[in-house]
Parts: C-alpha cells; structure tokens; sequence
C-alpha cells in the first residue's frame, strides 16, 4: 500500500493532514454513505480504546461540514483541506481534519493509522467530539473528511437531549414517528439549516419550508452529496407515489424515487421532465434504475428504467427509447451508432417507430422484427 501524507499547521491550534491510498476501484454503490461513515467511527473509537482513550462524541454540526468537504474533494477529483474550517466549525479551542481517499474504509482507515501526523490527530487526547462525512464519485473513489475538535465552552451543547426550534421544531411534531429523537442541533447547509435525527435528515429554507428525508431516498440522496449536490434541498416530504408501489422525495433540483425492486435513484432536469410528460413511474417506463449518467461520447446525458431509457443531449432534448426498439438501438452502438432519439417512440401503419439523428428503427407489430428505416 502506498501512502503519501501531507502535514500542515494553522495557528498552532488546527491540525491539517491529508492521505491517499493506493486505490482499488469499485463501482459506486447505492450503499449508504452514512454506513461507511459509521464505520469509520467505530474503527476509529476502538483504535482509541485500545490505547485506552475514551470514544470521541458524534457531533452533527461536524458530520456536516466534513460530508461538505468530502462532497468537494469528490466532485472536484481532487484532495485537499477545508479552506474554511475554522469559520464552518464552531465553538472550537482546537480543531483538526484528516483528509483521504481511497478504494475502501478499512483501506483508508489503516493508511491514516499507519501515518503518524495522521495518527496524531485520531488518538488525541485534547480532542474529544468528530465528525465524519464520506461521499462515493462517479469513479468508485471514497473520500473521507475526519474533523476533530475540542470545545471552546465548557458547557458545550450535549450529544442527547438535542432542542429543536424555528421552522424544524415546528414541523418536528407531524413526522416524529419516522425521524425518532433529534441526535444533532441545527446546522448550516448550503442556502438553509438541517437537524439530523434517528432515522433520518430535515432540511429547510425559506423557498422550501422544513421537510424530512429518510431510509432508502436519504442513503441515496448521501451519497450524491446531500444539500452540496445538484438536487440542492428537498421540497415535500417523502410521500407514496400514485400507483402505491413506490415512494419518493422532490428537491430543487430533482426528484428520488424508490420502490422495493429498483432501490432509490434521482432523475433531474431535461430527463425528469420527459418522464413526468410520460405519466412519472406510471409511464411504459416504469421505475428509474439509475442515477442520471453521462453517455460515453461525453454529450449526452441518461437515465435508464424499469422498461426504457430517456436519453438528453443540448440539441435533441430528452427523448425516451424502449423495447425492441431500444434493443435494436443498443446492437449497432446506442448513441454512437444512429446518433441520440430526436423523437419519442410512436405509432406507424403496422408497428411503432423512433427517429434518430441519422436514421429510424423502425418495429413490426406482425412479426415482431425491427430494421432501420
């Protein structure tokens, strides 16, 4: 394993390290980025333990600005320390980040181990509260953010007992029974605040109001990035979709679906807006299966469903292809054979046909058979 650490200083108060971690690549999962967060907390309690220092609290003030910076580095495919850490984290005599990326936790964790100055930070005894915020890219890599703090107040805000105000503590009372109890005080997020809880996530600001986020739609939603990706913040609640199957949230920028077969999987923009015109999960589509994609000629734009796809590029628009059709489109190349669907599919004497940028397909009813028209 290969191992370069990058050690830096602030104030004498900040300790800033950075690792990264010969990578095995694995495919991005729809595995909760909470989940791996937890993972590394308990591996780094029982490092602690096991030099006999007590665990560190979970403070979700930090956990957000360490998913934050996290979200950066991984969309940005680049490693580097919070610029603004001492600003975002609050309350803080000392304060510390270790930053990583790597192929997985036990890959990272043992790398941040093995590194002294990285060592350092983990096993502190003037730390006592972390956070730790993980976001999977496009690539398969893990990011992780690990941010350290010691209190500036000894009456620092508890880990129980967490209040709950303003517009969040308002609507508290009608989706207690899905949150649980509030295991964080309100924090920022870009353009509002949220509060993190047992099973699940509030988010609110003005545009939006205060809605809640939680089981399969909340992993999702993590590991694209939370408040920090292009769906930016939720604006219902998670609610059943109309044929009773699935259940989804909307945000700023998009939507999530899930249904028990599919998992969760966002569709925005372009895409999102052709599937809602189809009748949404209702459609011939059906239920989307991925998160929306870039097309290997790095034009286009996709999602793929339950029974089709909607592909999206600036000049065509977002157009959906399916069935025998689609199947026949996929053989000669998808988008790199006729080009992208400039129509939807539709009805001809005798079968159904879509058009493409250089040419048709065109399906027989009869038969069965398709061919390029």
């Amino acid at each position: 394993m290969r191992v370069t650490p990058v050690l830096r200083s602030l104030y004498g108060l900040v300790s800033l390290l950075a690792v990264t971690v010969a990578l095995l690549l694995v495919p991005a999962t729809s595995a909760s980025a909470a989940g791996e967060e937890q993972d590394f907390i308990n591996r780094l309690n029982a490092l602690r333990a096991s030099a006999g220092l007590p665990g560190l609290t979970v403070y979700g003030d930090l956990t957000n600005v360490a998913r934050g910076q996290s979200v950066r580095m991984g969309q940005q495919n680049l490693l580097y320390h919070n610029p603004n850490l001492t600003t975002e984290v609050t309350n803080w005599l000392s304060v510390g980040e270790n930053v990583g990326y790597g192929g997985s936790v036990a890959a990272i964790h043992d790398a941040l181990v093995n590194s002294p100055g990285h060592r350092a930070n983990m096993l502190s005894s003037t730390f006592t509260q972390v956070g730790i915020g993980t976001y999977f890219s496009s690539t398969g890599r893990l990011w992780v953010t690990q941010v350290f703090r010691k209190p500036l107040l000894a009456l620092a805000p508890q880990p129980v007992g967490f209040p709950l105000g303003g517009a969040i503590g308002a609507t508290y009372p009608a989706v207690a029974g899905v949150l649980g109890a509030p295991t964080s005080g309100e924090y920022n997020v870009p353009g509002g605040r949220g509060q993190n809880f047992q099973h699940g996530e509030m988010l609110w600001s003005w545009g939006t109001g205060a809605r809640e986020v939680h089981g399969g739609i909340l992993s999702r939603y993590r590991v694209l990035g939370g408040p920090w990706s292009p769906l930016a913040l939720p604006t219902t609640h998670e609610n059943a979709t109309p044929d009773g199957w699935g259940r989804y949230n909307h945000f700023q920028g998009g939507s999530i679906y899930w249904s028990p077969p599919t998992g969760a999987f966002e569709v925005r923009g372009g895409i999102r807006g052709t599937w809602s015109r189809l009748g949404w999960e209702r459609s011939a589509l059906g239920y989307p299966v991925t998160d929306e994609l870039g097309t290997p000629d790095r034009i286009g734009r996709f999602n793929h469903f339950e029974r089709g796809s909607i592909y999206w590029t600036p000049g065509t628009g977002a157009r959906e292809i399916r069935g025998a059709i689609r199947n026949h489109w996929a053989a000669m190349g998808w988008e790199r054979g006729l080009g992208y669907p400039v129509s939807d599919e539709y009805d001809v004497p005798g079968g159904r046909r879509s058009d493409f940028q250089r040419g048709s397909i065109v399906w027989d009813a009869r038969t069965g058979a398709t061919r390029v028209a």
